[in-house]
C-alpha cells in the first residue's frame, strides 16, 4: 500500500502543471533530480536542473512550494486504496488474522 500510494502520486504524470513533482520533471524533461519528490541539500548544490526549474515549479505546483503535501497526497492514496482492498476485495489484515500460524518458542 505504501508503493501504491507513492507511485500513483508520483507516476501518474497530473495532466496539469500545478500537480507537478520533481520526479514527475526527471521522467518528462530528464531533470537530474531523481528522489520521489523533495530534493535533498545535496540535490540542490549539485543539481543544474533545481536552478533551473525551482523558481518556476514554486510558482506553479503546490507540491514543489509546499514539501510535505506529496506525502500528505500519497497517504491519502494509502488511506483509499486501504479501505478499498480491506471492504471491497476482502483482503484486510483482520480477514486473515484467525488464518494466522503463530511459531513461538
Amino acid at each position: 500500500m505504501v508503493y501504491c500510494g507513492a507511485n500513483l502520486c508520483v507516476h501518474t504524470m497530473w495532466p496539469h502543471e500545478k500537480m507537478l513533482q520533481w520526479h514527475t520533471l526527471h521522467h518528462t524533461v530528464l531533470a537530474d533530480i531523481y528522489n520521489v519528490n523533495i530534493p535533498s541539500e545535496l540535490d540542490k548544490q549539485r543539481s543544474r536542473d533545481f536552478g533551473k526549474f525551482n523558481e518556476a515549479l514554486s510558482v506553479k505546483s503546490p507540491f514543489v512550494r509546499i514539501p510535505w503535501l506529496s506525502d500528505a497526497a500519497a497517504g491519502g492514496f494509502i488511506v483509499v486504496f486501504g479501505v478499498l482492498f480491506h471492504y471491497v476485495l476482502g483482503w484486510g489484515v483482520t480477514h486473515v488474522w484467525d488464518e494466522a500460524q503463530w511459531n513461538v518458542g
